[in-house]
């Protein structure tokens, strides 16, 4: 049986994606599920090393997947493309990509693969990670902050997925330190305005059991349980 494989990614970066990954993986363990949560590209690998894959691989309880062959590592906190133009080695063509993804998909009944910055960032001169979730006909978990400006980029993200016949598999509103007058009402909006986008929440949080219980709820929503 094919492994369930889903796409994080957000409107942004610095919104909490590897959290959020990190915490879901650790979910879907505690229910028995054998899971695979990778970074397949990742920038600001100081002396190499790819802080958010290593944590993902932690989680998940499989240390040997935060460094798999055909993954791209960049030093320059950049987008891929912006890192290529100031001299770094570009990232592997998409399909190149995707199947390193799908060699790190065995063995596992969920995979979960986290994009670097926001679903539109440029991956290289025609492509963004946006493609790559097409190359891999893999639905996406959307992250946004829940903050005043968050319905412009939502409406954007979702749109640029609709254009691409991506399925959005839930739309995250990943509250924030300090809550703004905003936050009260996005969720009512998007609701609103997606009925059928399954929308979800993720706490801003220093306690890890509050990570856990909300990656719980969401883990249902996703895996429409």
């Amino acid at each position: 049986m094919s492994p369930t494989r889903l796409f994080v990614t957000g409107t942004g970066t610095g919104i909490g994606k590897t959290v959020f990954t990190v915490a879901l993986t650790q979910a879907a363990r505690s229910r028995g599920l054998r899971v695979r949560a990778v970074k397949p590209v990742e920038t600001g690998c100081l002396g190499g090393r790819a802080e958010d894959a290593l944590a993902l691989a932690a989680a998940a309880g499989r240390p040997e997947d935060a460094e798999l062959p055909g993954f791209h590592r960049g030093e320059r906190p950049l987008a891929p493309f912006a890192a290529t133009l100031e001299g770094e080695p570009p990232p592997p063509p998409i399909p190149a990509l995707a199947r390193a993804i799908d060699a790190a998909s065995d063995d596992a009944d969920l995979v979960l693969v986290e994009g670097a910055g926001g679903l539109l960032v440029p991956y290289d001169e025609t492509h963004t990670f946006a493609d790559l979730a097409v190359a891999l006909a893999t639905p996406l978990v959307l992250l946004l902050p829940n903050e005043l400006g968050a319905l412009h980029h939502a409406e954007a993200a979702i749109e640029a997925a609709k254009a691409r016949g991506l399925q959005i598999a839930a739309l995250v509103l990943v509250a924030r330190p300090a809550a703004d007058l905003a936050a009260e009402s996005n969720a009512r909006v998007l609701e609103r305005r997606h009925p059928a986008v399954r929308l979800a929440a993720f706490p801003w949080s220093e306690d890890a059991a509050h990570r856990a219980s909300a990656a719980s709820r969401l883990l249902d929503i996703i895996l429409d349980t």
